[in-house]
């Protein structure tokens, strides 16, 4: 410590500790607990707190009315510097300053300032402290200072001093013989200085050397200067024009334009009108490829904003199927290449957006020294460098709104194209498309494409049975396909056999690494308690769809309450809307996969087998009554309700009667058939609920006969 350009001294290392400690912790409250952990590590004495105190009293006696205070602050101490100043804090600023240069490429700049940062190490860092602060924090300030080094080198070696930087990297790789950066500067240094033996063998004894102490081999960045050095590339270590020296990049994406995208899907299938709309929208506002031999950078940034479009829906829809064909429909527009990167959205650990922005940094070029530390700034350099492109940039399976934004580029002519189970509803002008299950034509042409047309020509019915019993879902019809081509033997009504139990079926749609059940357990993992146990128990029921009255009842909860509970089983993707076929009232309804996931989850861990008997009883109560109000209304009114509950209706007498409920079934057959009688259907409309009606007469006779039975005996 200077005061006055006089250096003071302290009497043992603890105040140096406890010195050291408050200015590390940069004006923040640094804990007596952490200051106990500086100072004796994890065995401090009985007075350790009065020991503290000592010290901090001593510091404040040395640092005097001078400005510099240390105050007490629960649950420790705080240092104000007030008008003094910390070489360390000096020293990072002039880091950031000179590294800034070095980026915008002005290397007398950041050689300037980057030197000026080094002239204040003045030894090791954390001389006298003890040993348990010297080992907490002085590898990060020594690699601090090492990055420091680095780039001082790099803007010495782009202003053409190779000859004289080599004594200096000389010592610099003998004292840190594992830093591969270090040892490709000097492998470059005395390339350019007419030394390729030399060079060389530096890179031989840095092989050695990784070998004997990592067991690794040598990166990217020294492989592709020892290849460069072979080949006598007399661009090596040059700027574009020739005018001065320039290191090779460390990343293997210094002469490639990104192409992230995976392969495309050969026998995709349908969504034809999905395409359609996002083309348009990735097209929109993009301008015309650039002319033949226009540099990359010479591109003109497209007038529109760039707007995300966001392709969101159930597990197994498809969604990265249809983002990455869309993507290849639309390549001609995005000259300077694309993105892609899954986020991880419903992993354990989803992709960190810091990391994300590492990753495409490099990818745009970006050295590895020069992508900054916060993530502020990487999305910064990030838009920045994509300022003028057109890129096309993917983000596959987003978490959510936070994970997107900071990959989002400015308003540029590049596009991004996100797929996600929940919707992003919130990000500023996202298009949304919900692709739905796959058209029975749809699905015969997937099974076709894949396992063979002539086999699925040869079995149509029982292959349209297959994709019935698929539900439609994309990937459960491609796992059915999957098997079929693996199997040349079976026929295709062989697994719809073994589809046609719905215990067991989510078995069966599973190969390989593909897996109907495991995607839907993903979502169904992020539910609350609550919302899993309404999932599992309106499982339950057959009906195709059912109102949120219908839920209320079931689930025993007010309607305000229900309405939060269904809407979050929308948001996760496990429910969906649907139009009432009467027009007034939206509807939910459970895809048959995810149903029979509902009925296992259930039977392991939520219902108990009265708890879902009750179920059924609620339900059916609930049908019955609301049917006998129905039927109280005006005709058109009572119309409409039997138009939007019919399919219910006809599922729960069924499931009603396979339960032994043989009342309930009888009564909502007879509120079917006197809603029918009042409303005076036509014969079109009564044909679906025929069958319904048929087995509610016979059940209507046999109840009368043992009625009359009944009374007979008595009498």
């Amino acid at each position: 410590m200077y005061r006055g350009g006089i250096e003071t001294t302290f009497d043992g290392t603890k105040p140096s500790t406890a010195l050291a400690g408050l200015l590390l912790a940069h004006g923040t409250v640094l804990s007596d607990a952490r200051m106990s952990s500086y100072l004796w590590g994890d065995r401090p004495p009985a007075t350790a707190s009065s020991q503290i105190y000592t010290y901090i009293s001593r510091l404040r006696k040395l640092l005097g009315p001078a400005g510099t205070y240390i105050v007490r602050r629960q649950p420790g101490y705080a240092l104000s510097l007030g008008p003094a100043r910390c070489d360390h804090e000096e020293f990072e600023r002039l880091s950031r300053v000179g590294q800034a240069a070095l980026t915008d490429r002005r290397f007398e700049d950041a050689s300037r300032h980057l030197s000026a940062a080094l002239r204040l190490w003045r030894g090791p860092a954390l001389a006298n402290v003890t040993e348990f602060l010297a080992a907490n924090d002085g590898p990060w300030l020594e690699e601090a200072r090492m990055r420091a080094l680095e780039a001082r080198i790099e803007a010495d070696m782009e202003l053409g001093l190779h000859a004289r930087l080599v004594p200096e990297l000389t010592a610099l790789v003998e004292g840190h013989p594992v830093r591969e950066r270090m040892r490709t500067y000097l492998m470059i240094a005395l390339y350019r200085s007419d030394r390729q033996a030399d060079a060389l063998e530096i890179y031989q004894q840095g092989r050695h050397v990784l070998a004997e102490q990592l067991g690794v081999d040598p990166g990217q960045a020294m492989n592709t200067v020892f290849r460069g050095i072979l080949d006598g590339d007399p661009t090596l270590g040059r700027t574009a024009d020739g005018a001065g020296a320039r290191v090779v990049t460390t990343s293997a994406w210094s002469r490639l334009r990104p192409a992230m995208l995976a392969p495309d899907i050969v026998d995709f299938t349908g969504r034809n009108s999905e395409l359609r709309v996002i083309e348009t929208l990735l097209r929109a506002g993009s301008a015309a490829p650039a002319a033949s031999g226009e540099s990359d950078h010479a591109h003109r940034p497209a007038r529109a904003p760039s707007r995300p479009v966001a392709i969101t829906g159930m597990a197994g829809i498809g969604k990265t199927a249809l983002a990455m064909r869309a993507a290849y429909r639309c390549l001609d527009v995005f000259p300077d290449g694309q993105l892609h990167v899954d986020l991880g959205g419903l992993d354990e650990r989803p992709k960190d957006p810091r990391q994300v922005l590492g990753w495409f940094l490099r990818a745009l070029r970006i050295d590895e020294w020069a992508i900054p530390d916060s993530i502020e700034e990487r999305v910064q350099l990030y838009r920045s460098r994509l300022a003028g492109r057109r890129m096309l940039i993917l983000l596959d399976n987003a978490r959510d709104e936070s994970q997107i934004r900071p990959l989002l580029p400015g308003a540029t002519g590049c596009r991004v194209l996100i797929t996600s189970r929940h919707s992003p509803t919130a990000l500023d002008g996202v298009s949304l498309i919900e692709p739905g299950p796959l058209s029975m034509d749809e699905g015969l042409e997937l099974l076709s494409r894949v396992s063979g047309e002539a086999r699925i020509r040869a079995e149509r019915e029982m292959a349209r049975r297959l994709v019935e019993l698929c539900g439609g879902l994309p990937l459960a019809v491609r796992i059915a396909a999957v098997r079929l081509h693996a199997r040349p033997h079976w026929q295709v009504a062989s697994l719809v056999v073994r589809l046609a139990a719905e215990r067991g079926r989510l078995d069966e749609l599973r190969t390989s690494d593909l897996d109907v059940r495991s995607g839907i357990r993903q979502s169904y993992r992020e539910l609350a308690p609550h919302a899993r146990r309404a999932l599992c128990l309106l499982s339950h029921l057959d009906v195709p769809d059912f109102p949120s009255w219908a839920a209320a009842e079931i689930l025993r909860l007010p309607h305000d309450q229900v309405e939060d509970v269904l809407e979050t089983l929308v948001d996760a993707r496990l429910l969906s809307f649907v139009p009432g076929a009467g027009g007034t009232t939206t509807r939910y309804r459970l895809h048959r996969l995810v149903r029979i996931f509902g009925r296992e989850a259930a039977d392991l861990e939520v219902a108990t087998a009265p708890e879902l008997a009750a179920v059924l009883d609620r339900a059916l109560t609930a049908w019955v009554h609301r049917g006998y109000a129905a039927q109280a209304a005006p005709v058109r009114e009572g119309e409409h309700w039997l138009e939007d509950e019919k399919s219910a209706l006809i599922a729960l007498f069924r499931q009603a009667r396979g339960a032994g409920k043989s009342s309930c079934a009888w009564e909502l057959g007879q509120n079917m058939a006197r809603f029918l009688d009042r409303c005076a259907y036509s014969e079109d409309r009564v044909l679906p609920v025929a069958p319904a009606l048929g087995a509610a007469r016979i059940a209507s006779r046999n109840r009368r006969r043992q009625a009359h039975a009944h009374d007979a005996h008595r009498r």
